[in-house]
Formats: C-alpha cells, structure tokens, sequence
C-alpha cells in the first residue's frame, strides 16, 4: 500500500495476484466510508514501488500488510475460498477467532463503540473446535465498515480478531 505523496487521500495497492484487485473493485467501488464515496478502479501502473530509504515522511505512508492483516491468513488454497465468503459491506459482521473468556457482552463491548448493536448470534461452537465465532448485527453498512477498519486484527485476550462482512441475515 503506498499513499501518495501529491494526493494524500490516493492509495496505491498491489495485491498478490490479479484476481484480488478484480475482487477489491467489483465489491468496494463507491462504498462510504467515514462520510466520503471511495473509488476503487485499476492502475495502469503494474507494480507499486514504495519509498526510499532515506526519505522518512515518504516511507511513512507505505504500508507492508502481513498475514495477521488479512482474514485468512496466507491463504494457500484456491480462490473458491475467498469468492465465496466475500461480500460488499453489509449491516451484518462476522467475528472470529477468539477464545473460550471471550462472551456476547464481550462483543458488544467492542463493537459499540463504532456501531449501534442490534443483535449477535454465537453459535456454539463444534465438539473440540477452539475456534469461536459470532454473527453482530449493526445499525448499518457504514458502521460495520467503521467496525472492520478498527477491529480487524485486535489482539482480544491471546488472539487476534478477525472481522468482515457477513452476507448472513440477522433478524431482529
């Protein structure tokens, strides 16, 4: 990810391969995020080339994810994966990875802060799974955006959450 140093609210981003940027365009084009319509479109540039070394308040604004960042890891297997569990932001989150301390109450906690809570469903978990999981219901699209951008990646207990969109329907 490198922001651009004329265009600060620019950002390249070079994916591991074409078919993520493919993703990121047809499922993130002209979302809303914190009050602004974003726009996702492809680059005529073929890679992403970050700052120098020597040039401190530049290499600031380049970014290197790892794979903590992402919501499935490395990912070694095929795209099928990743197609279909992906989704265009919706009211409805998912929330994984996190352990057995970590309660409904919990949850909410964490999510009210960026978002209205309407309902969470933790469904119990398989016979010796360790991975918990929870659907959280929120007032909207933007307020689960805001809650992806700030909890994805929050160390919660010995774990780090994950959190994306869900197209799962919670009813009231």
């Amino acid at each position: 990810v490198k922001i651009l140093y004329n265009k600060a609210d620019t950002a390249m981003i070079q994916f591991s391969d074409p078919f993520y940027a493919t993703l990121a365009v047809f499922y993130l084009n002209a979302i809303h995020i914190e009050g602004a319509e974003i726009s996702v479109q492809f680059s005529k540039n073929k890679s992403v080339a970050g700052a120098g070394q020597t040039d401190e308040i530049a290499s600031a604004k380049n970014l290197s994810p790892n794979a903590n960042d992402q919501r499935w890891g490395d990912n070694t297997e095929s795209p099928g994966r990743i197609v279909r569990n992906a989704s265009k932001p919706t009211s409805v989150l998912f929330c994984a990875n996190f352990d057995d301390a970590v309660d409904e109450n919990t949850i909410r906690g964490l999510v009210a802060q960026f978002a209205h809570v309407r309902k969470i469903v933790m469904p119990p978990c398989k016979e010796g799974s360790k991975l918990r999981m929870a659907n959280v219901a929120v007032g909207s699209p933007a307020e689960a955006v805001s809650c992806v951008m700030n909890l994805h990646g929050l160390r919660v207990g010995e774990r780090d959450l994950k959190v994306a969109f869900s197209r799962m329907k919670c009813e009231d």
